[in-house]
């Protein structure tokens, strides 16, 4: 099991590209609150384990989606990482990337909040609100 805050969310990330979601949620906090933009522009937010396998089941039924994160930034109890994601359409065939802001949230050691943003610098602000 990974350590430290970046290593959890790497661990994370190669997790989710291998298809492996139960292995994912293992340095997921049980309580999490996730954002993805799906979601924001859904006006939804997803909470706990159930909800990020209902997330996960969701996206596979529109887009085909690959996670590409190249920039990690520790500040203080958040990482902020910054990537690409494409996505293809599942009915359309429409391929899309899209650079994309993360910010993780974590409490007792696990993600306990995760967010997507469009814009680096909007993100950023996020993570330095964060009390």
């Amino acid at each position: 099991m990974p350590q430290g805050r970046v290593e959890k969310v790497k661990y994370g990330f190669a997790a989710l590209a291998r298809g492996d979601l139960e292995e994912m949620l293992t340095v997921v906090h049980p309580d999490i609150e996730l954002l993805p933009l799906s979601g924001k522009l859904e006006g939804r937010t997803y909470h706990g384990h159930e909800g990020v396998r209902e997330w996960d089941r969701g996206r596979h039924d529109t887009w085909d989606l690959e996670f590409t994160p190249s920039e990690y930034e520790e500040l203080g109890d958040s990482v902020l990482v910054h990537g690409e994601v494409r996505s293809r359409g599942a009915a359309s065939g429409v391929e899309l990337d899209t650079q994309v802001s993360w910010l993780f949230g974590f409490r007792d050691g696990k993600i306990v909040r995760l967010e997507a943003f469009l814009d680096r610098e909007e993100a950023r602000a996020a993570a330095t609100s964060v009390p």
